[in-house]
């Protein structure tokens, strides 16, 4: 038995750094909790005590962990999967009896490069199941809380009624975008030579505040936009035929592996990182086959980001 862990140590340090990992940031893993920053803070350096290491550094305006952090970052996730799964058992839904339609809205930033792995692992688990997948739209939020759409799949945070639930998964992290043979290839990729490049950005409507950290961090960093679109294929195509610079997510990034050459600067590591999320209505969360959803959807985001940022 795990003496030290059930009696002197406290769970609920691992619950704080687990989402300090997942945000990189102290004040998005607080609003999560719903705690302070003051008592994050708090559990944090607890933690650190207890593993006598720093666990995070500051690195520009996000936290980079450690390399004990990343591997107890990588251990607890599938561990907070077996805990879920044992204290609430989807056991009650049968997905080879199911065989009703299933509805799935993603974004347009993430259905190229999920939706492909998401559609064949339920096509394989659910035989008997339809299975819709929708672009999100305006009218998505509408359609997830009036139950018209089963889950959604965006990014993090959302501007939702208290009809919807948003369940954050993980953080995708940024990369850089150029096209084959792009000059800056024929050097180190420093913030300097960044600096001699226009740059382009892909723009996630529902995120203003997202979009405006991101402004200010390139603004930190003497850099602007020169271009940005929330029409991913056409931002593509002209960083394909430019020397336009492109800061793009993993996952949008790793739909363009014989296009684009794929770049993440050690200094840009942990900037413009953007989270993703599953939204489904506050009812269904509680429904059997909704938390069977859940938890598969959850297995193939986490892999898809681990993937695409490999």
């Amino acid at each position: 038995m795990p003496n030290r862990l059930l009696g002197q140590f406290n769970l609920n340090l691992l619950k704080a750094f687990y989402f300090v990992y997942q945000y990189r940031n102290i004040t998005k893993a607080a609003k999560h909790l719903n705690m302070t920053q003051g008592a994050v803070s708090k559990a944090l350096n607890k933690l650190r005590l207890e593993m006598d290491d720093p666990l995070f550094v500051i690195t520009g305006k996000t936290l980079a962990p450690t390399s004990r952090a990343e591997r107890l970052g990588e251990q607890i996730e599938p561990l907070l999967n077996s805990l879920e799964e044992y204290c609430f058992p989807s056991e009650l839904f049968d997905p080879l009896l199911f065989t009703d339609t299933i509805k799935i809205a993603l974004s347009g930033g993430l259905i190229d490069s999920i939706s492909p792995s998401l559609v064949s692992k339920l096509h394989r688990l659910l035989p008997k199941a339809q299975i819709k997948i929708h672009h999100w739209s305006q009218a998505t939020l509408a359609e997830l809380e009036n139950g018209n759409i089963d889950i959604g799949i965006n990014h993090y945070p959302l501007p939702i009624s208290k009809g919807i639930r948003q369940l954050m998964v993980t953080q995708d992290p940024a990369c850089f975008l150029m096209r084959q043979g792009h000059p800056i290839l024929e050097q180190e990729i420093t913030l300097e030579e960044v600096s001699h490049y226009q740059m382009a950005g892909i723009i996630i409507p529902e995120l203003t505040e997202y979009q405006a950290i991101v402004q200010t961090e390139l603004k930190s960093l003497g850099l602007k936009f020169a271009l940005r679109s929330e029409h991913i294929a056409s931002l593509f195509k002209t960083v394909a035929e430019s020397d336009l610079l492109l800061i793009s997510t993993g996952l949008a990034a790793s739909t363009q592996t014989e296009n684009l050459h794929k770049e993440i600067p050690e200094w840009a590591k942990g900037r413009f990182s953007v989270s993703v999320a599953i939204y489904l209505q506050q009812i269904k969360s509680q429904n059997p086959m909704h938390q069977w959803l859940v938890k598969h959807i959850k297995q193939v985001i986490l892999t898809c980001v681990k993937q695409a940022n490999i």
